[in-house]
């Protein structure tokens, strides 16, 4: 078990976080929160100073417009574009809204989180901004508020954050460190914003009791290909050794071909032609669940439980037969960082090792949080002028990435 000097010296935790920015504790988020401290970012000269105040029914409307107006109609996700939607949301007690305004009460942004208070896990999203305001107000300070406010609301029951970026992001790359949520892993190619396909960083921060409290003791155990992915992790949070392995997958091909055999798949579709995909074996509790997003063309939020391998390798191949029918761009799973089976299968089916997470998923049969390997597969090739822009830490990210591309290209021709 680490001890606190120790977590102190490596990495930045959420209790760091609140007590950096503890300005912002006593306010009335319900009233609004005139954001005029200083919160040294220097030299923050803005037209607009901004309100953040917690969102009600009656401001679903008014987040629409403002997703509608920041993306041109274009978000990947239409759920955020539709009022019904939002309302259900702010209803709801696993999603909440902050929007942005002015003195004079016109809303001007806006800013979700999604609350999985059963896995201790917390989402943010939607940071948008209207075009006609973006450069007028401070959108760093907005965020980092938001961020305080989520953090310090829920520090007792979300004790994992997690955030996902766009290198072009308006809360620019070069500065989300400051922010606390640091990056962890590198989604090539995963959305399309605006009609152009982005690839985003993986960022997260922890409660200091997620490793001092409820850490798994599971010896770590993973296969070559991850190494660097899981070096990257090591020097910020000292996970210590792994254990490296090249597991024989023994597959009993007969088996394979009677569970192929034996397979159920069921598909619900939405009306915003997205799909949740369940794909299940007959008298077993195996399944492999996926979600399908028609505007991006990708398949995340995958979910899977199997007794043994031949049982994954028969979904992943139906997975790989989705892919190539409806040309699939982009694809991701976390896969256990305690069976190198799994990731060696995943491995062999064109998934790429991207990064390295350590005390993601939480086991509640358990209490304890668990490290996941986030493996992915894209068809377009990298766009090298993402580096330009880059700090070093994402910077790092993005180079592991683009050797582990070459390495799968050279093993793909070799097999023609």
């Amino acid at each position: 078990m680490l001890s606190d000097k120790l977590t102190k010296k490596h990495f930045f935790t959420i209790e760091d976080f609140l007590q950096k920015y503890d300005i912002l504790f006593s306010l009335d988020i319900k009233k609004g929160i005139l954001l005029n401290f200083d919160i040294g970012l220097k030299n923050r000269s803005h037209n607009i100073l901004s309100i953040l105040q917690l969102a009600k029914i009656k401001h679903a409307n008014n987040i629409c417009n403002n997703f509608m107006n920041a993306y041109n109609g274009a978000h990947p996700f239409k759920i955020i574009e539709n009022i019904d939607e939002i309302q259900h949301m702010i209803r709801n007690r696993e999603y909440i809204y902050l929007i942005f305004k002015t003195q004079e009460e016109k809303i001007f942004g806006c800013v979700g989180a999604k609350l999985d208070f059963k896995n201790k896990r917390g989402y943010i999203f939607g940071f948008a901004i209207k075009k006609r305001y973006q450069g007028k107000c401070d959108n760093k300070k907005i965020y980092l508020s938001s961020l305080v406010y989520f953090l310090k609301q829920f520090k007792s029951q979300i004790l994992v954050w997690t955030s996902e970026l766009r290198p072009n992001s308006k809360i620019y790359e070069k500065e989300k460190r400051f922010f606390g949520l640091k990056p962890i892993a590198f989604m090539q190619n995963k959305d399309i914003f605006n009609n152009q396909i982005e690839s985003e960083f993986f960022t997260i921060i922890h409660d200091k009791s997620v490793f001092l409290k409820y850490k798994t003791r599971k010896r770590i155990k993973i296969i070559k290909p991850v190494l660097d992915c899981y070096n990257y992790t090591n020097k910020r949070y000292n996970l210590g050794r792994p254990v490296i392995k090249n597991p024989i997958l023994k597959l009993n091909k007969e088996k394979i071909l009677r569970i192929k055999e034996e397979i159920i798949v069921k598909t619900l579709l939405d009306k915003y032609n997205d799909s949740i995909t369940t794909i299940r074996i007959k008298n077993t509790d195996s399944y492999f669940q996926y979600q399908y997003n028609s505007y991006s063309n990708n398949i995340e939020n995958i979910n899977y439980h199997v007794d043994d391998l031949e049982e994954l390798v028969v979904f992943l191949r139906r997975l790989r037969m989705t892919m190539e029918d409806k040309s699939i761009r982009y694809v991701e799973c976390y896969v256990s960082a305690y069976s190198p089976k799994h990731q060696k299968i995943f491995y062999k089916a064109e998934f790429i090792p991207r990064g390295y997470l350590p005390w993601l998923q939480f086991n509640k049969k358990s209490n304890s949080f668990y490290d996941v390997i986030l493996f992915n597969y894209s068809k377009e090739p990298i766009d090298l002028e993402i580096e330009t822009n880059l700090i070093s830490d994402t910077k790092e990210l993005f180079k592991i990435s683009s050797y582990q591309n070459k390495i799968m290209e050279i093993q793909i021709n070799n097999l023609k």
